[in-house]
């Protein structure tokens, strides 16, 4: 499931934004 996140950019949405870090990597 792809979801835009509060970035604007697609991805898993999730409150740790180290996780968010990891998904952009």
């Amino acid at each position: 499931m792809s979801v835009f996140d509060n970035d604007g950019m697609e991805g898993f949405y999730v409150p740790e934004s180290s996780f968010r870090e990891f998904m952009k990597d």
